[in-house]
């Protein structure tokens, strides 16, 4: 039984096809400081480690995947910003970077992956960025709480 795709199911499938191939060729674009990673969309940075860079527990920051959705935030000055603390809290306030800093600093492992991983193992094809198994990090965190 043959299967026929309505318009939109064939716009998709080809998206797809074009984005998966120019995942593959564009293999080892270098990014400024990043390793040579596999470039999904160069604005914003959609890059995906490539396999071979998965030979130790922690995934090295330069080779670790970028996802983003945004573009990027727009720098702030660190002398004048308040971080509002605000909503459904038991005492609103602001807090000042050097507040920040003052806090107890936690450092933990956690494993970071995007939500499409892997799809462009998926089939039938489905549109987004056509990840394949690169999106997935190990990394230490290090903040304060």
């Amino acid at each position: 039984m043959t299967t026929r795709l309505n318009r939109r199911q064939a716009f998709a499938a080809a998206l797809a096809a074009v984005a998966a191939q120019r995942a593959q060729s564009a293999d080892n674009v270098v990014i400024s400081g990043k390793r040579p990673m596999i470039v999904h969309n160069d604005r914003p940075e959609d890059l995906e480690t490539p396999v071979k860079y998965f030979d130790t527990w922690i995934t090295p920051i330069d080779a670790f995947f970028v996802r983003h959705h945004f573009p990027k935030p727009v720098l702030i000055d660190l002398a004048t910003y308040r971080l509002d603390l605000n909503g459904m809290v038991a005492k609103p306030r602001q807090l000042a970077l050097a507040d920040l800093e003052k806090l107890r600093q936690y450092t933990v492992p956690a494993t970071l992956e995007c939500t499409g991983n892997g799809r462009q193992f998926f089939t039938p094809k489905v549109p987004g960025v056509q990840w394949g198994r690169g999106g997935v990090g190990n990394a230490e965190w290090t903040g304060r709480a």
